[in-house]
């Protein structure tokens, strides 16, 4: 059994360690307690400016203002100091990138983030440029059969040699290669894998473009869908094209607009098979869909003179079935009703020609006099183009 003196020491002992494990002993730093009440403090948010440093271009300082995560969202503070760093490193690498796509293939950038006045930060992008990469060469390769085809010249796609060598140019020269293939009756043409060869000694680029340019189509029958209760003829004049037409984007996209003009589709799609035909016709199929053709419209109203009162319309915009709009309206109260009712007939011996007809009823009740009015008229209107209409006509009006 232990004596006294020795229990006493362990006790002394205990305390000892009690206290060192509360208290770190001094030296080790907060105890766990004050380190978990730091880790979930809030975060302070921080202000802070953004400057690009190492670009005199003003053009080429603004971009990269334009591609900054930073700068986009200095605004508003940063939601920490450490939320900061992070965003002012990620967008290291993304102005690097965007600095390749200008030609700067060499191009370095480090972000920094000091502390400014009154808790603000200011950040800075110190960017090295380093030599600026021309074009050398242009290849433009031919993928698949294509009799009779030849490619165009760089010069003709926006490229010049000796040019900086620009990404978005090269993107464009792409866009307008494949353009110029369907607007030579290629309608299934596409583009193939592009390449680019970096000469790092000779600060230079080599850009190879391909197209697969497909056979030329001649466009053939037209089919409709979702086309109810609207009359093939008037559908067929909307057509800037016969069958036997060789294709062109500008045919397709006219004859969308000519039919979303007719006010009778919320959407039109015209599409052409997804391979192209081997004798080379590409029948045509118009999707539709057609918008609520019967408006049904009214409201109620009370006046000092007239007193209670009332309106109602009606409108069919397809009633025969080429477009045709007729509209009837009525309206009343104590001192006057009138019944009216409007025709409007498009191609009227001519695209850009429309017949008008439009006759009212009109009754009047005071204490000095009752009248009735019968009005008919009836003109044309003519279109002169999107902006100029001109309308001639005739009224007759009996009392």
């Amino acid at each position: 059994m232990p004596r006294p003196s020795k229990l006493r020491r362990l006790a002394a002992g205990a305390v000892v360690a009690a206290s060192c494990g509360l208290a770190a002993c001094g030296d080790r730093g907060p105890d766990p307690l004050t380190r978990a009440a730091a880790d979930v403090r809030p975060a302070t948010p921080v202000p802070y400016t953004v400057t690009v440093e190492g670009v005199a271009d003003t053009e080429l300082a603004s971009f990269l203002r334009s591609v900054s995560a930073t700068a986009a969202a200095a605004d508003e503070p940063a939601p920490s100091r450490l939320a900061l760093q992070r965003r002012t490193l990620d967008d290291e690498k993304r102005l690097e990138r965007a600095l390749g796509g200008e030609g700067y293939y060499e191009a370095r950038v480090d972000g920094t983030v000091a502390d400014a006045e009154k808790g603000a930060a200011a950040v800075t992008f110190a960017v090295i440029l380093g030599p600026r990469y021309r074009l050398a060469a242009v290849d433009i390769r031919v993928l698949g059969e294509a009799p009779g085809y030849e490619p165009p010249a760089a010069d003709e796609l926006g490229l010049r040699l000796g040019e900086p060598a620009v990404a978005q140019r090269i993107l464009d020269a792409e866009s307008v290669l494949r353009a110029r293939a369907r607007r030579a009756g290629r309608a299934y043409a596409e583009l193939g894998e592009r390449r680019a060869i970096i000469d790092r000694d000779a600060k230079t680029l080599q850009a190879t473009l391909a197209i697969r340019p497909g056979p030329v189509v001649d466009l053939g029958e037209v089919a409709y869908t979702g086309v109810d209760g609207i009359d093939d003829p008037f559908l067929r004049s909307r057509l800037p094209f016969e069958p036997g037409t060789r294709y062109d984007p500008e045919l397709i996209r006219e004859t969308r607009r000519e039919l979303v003009a007719t006010g009778l589709f919320r959407a039109v799609q015209v599409e052409l098979p997804d391979a192209p035909p081997p004798d080379g016709v590409a029948p045509v199929t118009i999707a539709t869909e057609q918008r609520l053709h019967r408006t049904v419209s009214g409201g109620v109203r009370f006046e000092t003179d007239g007193g209670p009162g009332f309106n109602a319309g009606w409108e069919h915009r397809n009633i025969f079935g080429g477009a045709e709009r007729f509209q009837v309206a009525l309206d009343a109260d104590l001192l006057e009703q009138s019944l009216g009712a409007d025709l409007r007939t498009p191609d009227f011996f001519g695209r850009s020609r429309s017949l008008l007809v439009r006759g009212r009823l009109l009754r009047q009740t005071t204490d000095a006099f009752d009248s009735l009015v019968v009005e008919a008229g009836a003109g044309v209107e003519q279109r002169f183009s999107d902006e100029l209409t001109g309308t001639l006509g005739l009224g007759l009006e009996l009392s």
